[in-house]
């Protein structure tokens, strides 16, 4: 029994019948790749809102946050809150601090130098 046996001998009545099989596996196809694009772009979104709750708190806070007031605002837990500012993070809009105590802070430059002559905040 060849191949051409199991595709009903070469008729076009045995080929026929692989046709809806290849179209129910090209929709199944689709529907997982149209699955995945959309939950990256939900994941986008998400992550959009979140910076920019995360920019509302930093101003309302002059420009400097810790991750506890971020998570605590936000309502992430506090790894999720570190993960996001990681991404934030470019030392040039946003930037991680240390203090002598060991507190760790992130600063958003342009928040914290905006001038009061600008309608911004004064700097700190």
């Amino acid at each position: 029994m060849g191949m051409m046996h199991f595709l009903g001998g070469g008729s076009p009545s045995g080929f026929l019948f692989f046709i809806p099989l290849a179209l129910i596996a090209a929709g199944a196809l689709y529907w997982a790749l149209a699955s995945r694009n959309a939950s990256r772009r939900t994941r986008a979104l998400r992550g959009t809102a979140l910076e920019h709750q995360i920019l509302q708190l930093a101003v309302k806070k002059h420009g400097v946050l810790t991750i506890t007031e971020i998570a605590a605002e936000t309502g992430l837990s506090l790894k999720d809150a570190e993960k996001a500012m990681t991404k934030m993070v470019d030392f040039s809009r946003v930037s991680m601090k240390v203090d002598d105590a060991g507190l760790v802070t992130y600063e958003f430059t342009e928040i914290v130098n905006a001038k009061a002559d600008r309608g911004g905040l004064p700097p700190r």
